[in-house]
């Protein structure tokens, strides 16, 4: 079996846990929304979730009260279209849409080489080669990031709007200081699920996923104010 067909593979399981249906008129029944932060999926670790909380707890001390969420609609695929990019979109498509770069980047690590597109506002991400072997079956785009904040994003998400003003946006199923907000990450079947949680440099990150794709990423700064956007259209990257 050659390189490209394992860590394909290997990626597929990593990313399992955002899996979601394609079913895109999910409703989180208002009954259940704020009730279930003693019912959370049964991976959750008590004393991780107990030192999230503190963390959390610790960021927010300078919020009022975030008040529970009147919102029962999910974040479906069909509100993911900032810059009217989508999965199936190749290069020659983006360029296409949004003319020609202002500057190309070419990027390696030790797995995947990256072909990057700069915009104003927006970086587009293809994959290129594993391994530095052609990634064949990887056309589309992989991933954009997003640093324009003018872009709207889901339920009219900018960057700059603060924790508290997103998460007055999301349906709220659990406690958000135990690091879920919706659905459940771990269920295969759930059409959709949110979760908040660190980055290993503390970033905060809230991580919103709409069937198995598109995973959106919304970043804060340590004034809690969303600072950059990312959006993961196909699973070519190890990008959860």
């Amino acid at each position: 079996m050659n390189k490209t067909i394992i860590v394909i593979l290997l990626i597929f399981f990593i990313t399992s846990f955002l899996a979601c249906s394609k079913e895109s008129n999910y409703i989180i029944p208002t009954e259940s929304l704020n009730s279930k932060s003693e019912q959370l999926p049964s991976t959750t670790h008590t004393n991780s979730t107990e030192r999230f909380a503190e963390k959390l707890q610790d960021d927010l001390a300078t919020f009022d009260a975030i008040p529970p969420s009147k919102e029962t609609r999910i974040i479906t695929k069909d509100e993911v279209n900032a810059y009217s990019i989508d999965e199936s979109m190749k290069e020659s498509d983006v360029v296409k849409l949004l003319g020609n770069p202002k500057s190309i980047i070419e990027e390696n690590d030790e797995i995947f080489g990256k072909r990057i597109l700069v915009y104003d506002g927006v970086k587009i991400i293809f994959i290129k080669t594993i391994y530095n072997e052609p990634a064949e079956d990887m056309e589309e785009v992989e991933s954009a990031e997003f640093s324009d904040s003018e872009t709207v994003f889901p339920r009219g998400i900018r960057i700059g709007d603060s924790l508290y003003d997103v998460l007055k946006k999301l349906p709220r199923e659990y406690d958000y200081r135990t690091g879920f907000i919706y659905g459940d990450p771990y269920n295969k079947f759930s059409p959709g699920c949110a979760t908040i949680g660190y980055e290993e440099n503390n970033r905060l990150v809230i991580k919103i996923s709409c069937g198995y794709w598109p995973l959106i990423k919304l970043y804060f700064s340590s004034a809690l104010t969303i600072d950059s956007v990312s959006i993961v259209y196909n699973p070519n990257g190890i990008g959860t």
